[in-house]
């Protein structure tokens, strides 16, 4: 595998224009519900958000009622996030044996600060050749930049969310692994590997380097038992639908550092080594569209509530939402999001229920990913059964850190915070019940 450059003006016609990137606003109002509304990210309270994680004394801790007023703030030592894909799958024909972008045409990502993350999620959908990722970063200026990546951590799931006992064993499994990054890099651009596994790069005015990150094996064979050429038999709706269903998947993260800041567009690349771009059609004669990419460069989130929402024990719910749609998929992904919730200090709950409101979420809650949500859930509030959640006892949620302790509200109720960050393929909103 070879990093290559080559200059911008050879790709002039595919690159628009940079979009100006512009900071959440400093003061939003949720609108509430489950996964898709959109909204701001929220806990269901009142009150203007003034707390500011410091004190040991909340203002007094209301009931959800159904609205939301937060502050919504860059954090100061928070990391912006460029995510590039969501869990695009990438069917046979889609890509070619070389590097292709495989973004929105429409989208520049180009973040303005000098230290990121980068992130992203794909699905290998061909039966026919492995799938390997990795990005490509175009010097939009006239002078030389200096780029340092980190070692890529590849995983099927954020690396918090991963068993270390079972990562060898899955990745061999699924032909998971990265990339070297720091191997041949063509002239004019040079790459230096650095002591702590980094490796730094130097691109010319004008130029770009591709990097490969990571590479995840060939989708396996359908229910069926088949492995299908679709441009001699025309696959069914249900083999694409299972293509599609995330069996050879591949997440990475990095961290990036590049000087000067801002200098850097940065693109989604991917390929089917000893693969060849097709066209096919449907049994039923359809045209086979990939799938949207989502991409933003989402800058770091913090929350903070004035009252926490004050649940007793029976079946009161906070339901927390991140920051933009699910539906536009603009959401602040890979940032951590804080909320406060209270209970009666004479009325301490025996068990809390993580719900996942609109379809299964892995988002890491506190000090860990929570446990997959599972389980159907009956609301006695709202009568309604909610397909996915996760129920444990309260001591066991502080045990794990799904929960922290923050001090007392005005009146004397116990305070916990709740601290969570959703990754690419959850459906951002999580409902928290106290019984």
């Amino acid at each position: 595998m070879k990093i290559q450059t080559t200059p911008t003006r050879a790709q002039t016609a595919t690159n628009p224009q940079p979009q100006v990137q512009t900071p959440p606003p400093a003061t939003t109002r949720g609108t509430g519900g489950g996964a898709g509304t959109g909204g701001s990210a929220q806990a269901r309270a009142t009150g203007q958000s003034t707390f500011e994680g410091a004190a040991t004394t909340f203002p007094a801790a209301k009931p959800p009622n159904g609205t939301a007023k937060v502050d919504v703030s860059p954090q100061a030592s928070g990391r912006p996030v460029v995510f590039l894909n969501y869990e695009e799958s990438y069917l046979q024909g889609r890509l070619g044996d070389s590097w292709s972008r495989t973004g929105d045409p429409t989208k520049t990502l180009q973040p303005s600060q000098g230290s990121f993350d980068i992130a992203a999620s794909h699905t290998n959908a061909s039966q026919h050749n492995v799938l390997q990722v990795g990005l490509e970063f175009r010097n939009t200026t006239d002078k030389e930049v200096k780029l340092t990546l980190s070692q890529p951590r590849v995983s099927d799931l954020p690396v918090y969310a991963r068993d270390p006992a079972k990562i060898a064993a899955i990745d061999e499994a699924h032909g998971r692994k990265p990339l070297d990054p720091d191997s041949l890099v063509k002239p004019p651009a040079t790459a230096r590997a650095l002591p702590n596994g980094a490796v730094e790069l130097t691109i010319p005015p004008g130029a770009s380097v591709q990097v490969p990150v990571g590479e995840v094996g060939r989708f396996p064979p359908f229910a069926d038992k088949r492995t299908l050429d679709f441009n001699k038999t025309p696959p069914t709706s249900a083999q694409i639908s299972e293509l599609r269903g995330g069996k050879r998947s591949i997440y990475y993260e990095l961290q990036a550092t590049v000087s000067p800041p801002g200098s850097l567009a940065i693109s989604d690349i991917a390929c089917h080594p000893g693969g060849k771009r097709q066209d096919f059609k449907m049994k039923d004669g359809s045209p086979v569209t990939p799938l949207p990419h989502h991409e933003g460069v989402f800058n770091a989130q913090r929350q903070t509530q004035s009252a926490p929402v004050l649940l007793t024990p029976g079946g009161q719910r906070a339901t927390f939402q991140i920051q933009g749609s699910n539906d536009t998929h603009d959401a602040h992904y890979n940032a951590q999001h804080t909320y406060f919730v209270a209970f009666p200090a004479n009325q301490m709950p025996k068990t809390l229920s993580f719900v996942g409101q609109g379809g299964q979420t892995l988002p890491k809650v506190g000090d860990r990913v929570l446990d997959k949500l599972e389980q159907p859930f009956q609301d006695t509030v709202n009568g309604k059964t909610y397909k996915h959640s996760l129920t444990m006892s309260f001591a066991e949620a502080l045990k794990r850190g799904h929960i922290k302790p923050a001090g007392v509200d005005a009146t004397g109720n116990k305070v916990y915070r709740v601290d969570v960050t959703w990754r690419a393929g959850d459906n951002c909103s999580l409902s928290l019940y106290a019984r």
